[in-house]
């Protein structure tokens, strides 16, 4: 029962969040949290499973699943591939390679990545500039 300036008043709130529930991903965040799970052998699982139920290696790979769809202008990633078995170890750091490239080469956000490591094949194969300290 509003009257017509209360009606379009409603209708601007109303358009600005929808541009920022668009602006945020709201409506494809379901499909990019599948995507990135299956990437990160994740699928198997179930993506609704209670996380207190997961073993270390499948909480470290949900923690990087949530650090890579975040919007960030500095992403830290301390020892995200420690507890990983060989196999799952190569398949999340070629998808994590392959997702710090796409972001960098697409995202105005992505500005610095630090990779905290004990390995020197895991900086080599994420890093354009490494740094050790001994």
């Amino acid at each position: 029962e509003a009257g017509e300036e209360e009606m379009a008043a409603m209708m601007d709130e109303l358009g600005t969040i929808q541009d920022l529930l668009m602006a945020h991903d709201f409506y494809i965040i379901d499909s990019k949290v599948e995507e990135v799970g299956r990437a990160l052998g994740l699928a198997d699982i179930g993506l609704d499973k209670d996380v207190t139920e997961l073993s270390g290696g499948q909480r470290r790979r949900v923690a990087l699943l949530r650090a890579l769809l975040a919007p960030y202008d500095l992403l830290l990633l301390d020892e995200p591939f420690k507890g990983l078995d060989a196999q799952t170890r190569l398949q999340v750091i070629n998808y994590t390679q392959t997702a710090l490239q796409t972001a960098a080469a697409y995202s105005p956000t992505l500005k610095t990545v630090l990779l905290v490591t004990h390995s020197p094949e895991e900086a080599t194969l994420l890093a354009t500039q490494t740094l050790s300290l001994v």
